[in-house]
């Protein structure tokens, strides 16, 4: 089939390791990637670059969606026209017959519309069962679950990499995800060599990261996807806190008891607890590397979501 990806994010380089895992998936299945919507950036996005090209999106066969870093706090509207966009290109791709997919995804604090659209995809995968649990209680759909497809990306072992010598690693965090708006220069983080997951750095590479954490001794992490990466390495991190609950419901799917850091008194207690936990890390790592990632689409699949009676 002519797959159309859409919402390549491009935010960092895990984000484009769940392209880079989905679009290799869906070759590996023999589908041809012939459209790929990006996520637009810049100060001048309006609505409308939401949208996507109706004839090349009206060529394809199917749409996979990613709902990386998307679909969250809906009446909160962050990025006007963007979920607007994604809905409309749903809609439009099955009113044009193409077999839907909406993959990867969070549902977090979303309204509860969109059960008709979700009914009608022919699939429908969230990242935790936080999400699962929030989807089917608004909108009545089950949706299945797969960790993040950036963890089953492959891993360049002829990657550069950086050397810790085994330190600690300070990574970044988002002020106002910490109850005291705690960020990057705070005295508790800036004591630690710094490395995180650049937002806009378009040569670091998914595997450029993990290799250069399996020589840290610990990570100190607010990036979803740095909790993954830590993990894939086989480091202990500190979690601080996300704006969703991604890792929590990680943390709970995985039966794993790591604790979330909201403020900076809390970290010093979170580091002893990590080096003396390692088994909770080990848990998470074997949990994420027996389970299997979004099945992509093998020829005739399109059998619908489950809605439950």
């Amino acid at each position: 089939m002519k797959i159309c990806y859409a919402n390549d994010t491009r935010f960092h380089c895990g984000s484009n390791a769940i392209t880079e895992q989905i679009t290799g998936m869906l070759r590996g299945q023999g589908h041809e990637i012939a459209y790929v919507i990006q996520r637009p950036w810049g100060s001048d996005v309006q609505p409308v670059h939401y949208l996507p090209d109706v004839l090349k999106l009206a060529e394809c066969d199917a749409l996979v969606m990613n709902g990386e870093g998307t679909f969250r706090e809906q009446a909160m509207d962050w990025e006007p026209g963007r979920l607007n966009g994604l809905r409309r290109t749903l809609w439009l791709a099955k009113e044009l017959g193409l077999k839907v997919y909406l993959v990867n995804t969070v549902w977090y604090k979303m309204c509860a519309d969109w059960g008709p659209l979700l009914r009608s995809l022919d699939g429908v995968a969230v990242r935790e069962p936080a999400s699962q649990r929030e989807m089917y209680e608004t909108t009545g759909v089950m949706p299945d679950m797969y960790p993040d497809a950036a963890y089953y990306a492959p891993i360049d072992e002829n990657a550069e990499a950086l050397n810790f010598r085994g330190k600690i690693v300070g990574g970044w965090v988002g002020p106002q995800n910490m109850d005291d708006q705690m960020g990057i220069g705070h005295p508790a983080l800036r004591r630690f060599p710094y490395f995180a997951l650049g937002i806009g750095s378009p040569d670091q590479t998914w595997s450029s990261v993990v290799k250069s954490l399996r020589s840290a001794s610990l990570y100190i992490t607010g990036q979803h996807h740095g909790v993954y990466a830590a993990t894939k390495a086989g480091v202990p991190f500190v979690a601080l806190n996300v704006n969703t609950h991604k890792i929590t419901g990680l943390f709970d799917w995985a039966d794993v008891e790591i604790p979330v850091v909201r403020q900076a008194s809390e970290i010093e207690a979170a580091m002893s607890w990590a080096v003396t936990h390692l088994t909770q890390f080990a848990k998470l790592k074997a949990f994420l590397d027996t389970h299997e990632p979004w099945p992509g689409i093998p020829n005739g699949a399109g059998s619908g979501v489950d809605v439950p009676a």
